[in-house]
């Protein structure tokens, strides 16, 4: 290595020595710019147009050695080792050289600990088609040493700590059985009978149901059915207190979110949405506004208008009827029937 630098720094003072840049004609018109004229002085080292043969980023100075020296240039972050070996004991005395040293790095990086399991990667949904293998995968002995001394501790908080930061699989396992509850939870009120929702709407007790209605049975269904709902609702809107301390107008709110989410599972809980349309066929809501509101979930379509007002008006004549009964007396005022005229009447 050493008489290669050497061979080096001889090329390039003979270069020097011999050869310009470019023209070498002293009578070239370019000599009459200064610029030019300069950078072809032999004696300016300052400017330099010519290509230079020589070793750059690193600078070694040699020195004499009683004993042979050893140097050696490692790579780090996955890339090869290069070592020079530079033996200087009889050599003569030199100027100091540039030595550049090239950093390989091979196409395919190493591993830097190839001996460690290799980790899953941690989804944020609890449904992903490769579930299963995900679970399944076993601990590692470095979770199952800080799981241990969790254990240790006998604190229920240490432990859950520890498998939130430490153990995704685990904590997936627990975030899926609590959804699962959820479910069957939601599967008990989907069902045809009396009393299994405030939301179900019998069909021969449809008038009855809506007349009935209140917000605070369907806050005590969620409460009974769905209390995990009512904590995750509080959290994301930052009020963390107590089920029973929930204030009134969040407890409006999460009932309405929670008959969209039932009457999505199962359209026969849409008590809720038979009540919203009666409000807003009372405050002249439009098609166009109502077709836009049942998108979300607020109201029924428009198509079902007729339907509810015929529900609601076909018993008019119990209650007149019942009233009478009741001792009651009858009057009627003109200006305020409404009577519905339809096509087949007038053939």
């Amino acid at each position: 290595m050493f008489e290669f630098v050497q061979k080096c720094q001889s090329s390039q003072r003979t270069l020097k020595e011999h050869y310009f840049v470019k023209r070498g004609n002293l009578e070239s018109p370019s000599l009459k710019q200064p610029a030019k004229r300069k950078c072809c002085s032999l004696e300016s080292d300052v400017c330099r147009a010519r290509k230079e043969l020589e070793f750059n980023q690193t600078s070694i100075e040699s020195s004499h050695c009683e004993s042979s020296k050893t140097e050696t240039l490692t790579s780090t972050n996955n890339e090869y080792t290069t070592t020079i070996n530079i033996n200087i004991q009889n050599a003569p005395e030199a100027a100091p050289t540039h030595v550049s040293v090239q950093k390989i790095v091979p196409t395919c990086p190493l591993q830097v600990n190839p001996s460690s399991p290799k980790q899953v990667a941690t989804s944020q949904s609890v449904f992903i088609s490769s579930y299963q293998t995900y679970v399944t995968a076993p601990l590692t002995s470095r979770q199952r040493t800080k799981l241990e001394k969790a254990i240790g501790t006998s604190l229920p908080t240490a432990v859950a700590d520890m498998i939130t930061k430490e153990c995704p699989s685990i904590d997936m396992v627990m975030k899926r059985n609590i959804l699962n509850k959820s479910k069957a939870c939601s599967d008990t009120v989907c069902k045809r009978l009396r009393g299994s929702s405030v939301l179900y709407n019998h069909n021969q007790k449809q008038f009855e149901t809506m007349k009935g209605f209140c917000i605070n049975k369907v806050w005590q269904e969620v409460k009974s059915t769905q209390p995990f709902f009512i904590d995750f609702m509080n959290a994301i809107t930052g009020n963390q207190v107590d089920i029973d301390e929930t204030k009134d107008e969040a407890k409006v709110k999460y009932c309405f979110i929670y008959s969209i989410l039932m009457q999505m599972r199962w359209h026969e809980l849409s008590l809720f949405q038979r009540i919203n349309t009666i409000l807003l066929i009372e405050g002249g809501c439009g098609k166009q506004l109502q077709h836009r509101l049942n998108k979300l979930g607020v109201c029924l379509s428009h198509g079902r208008r007729d339907t509810l007002l015929k529900t609601i008006g076909g018993h008019f004549s119990d209650q007149i009827v019942s009233k009478l009964k009741s001792g009651r007396t009858f009057r009627g005022t003109g200006d305020n029937y409404d009577l519905r005229i339809l096509k087949v009447r007038f053939k």
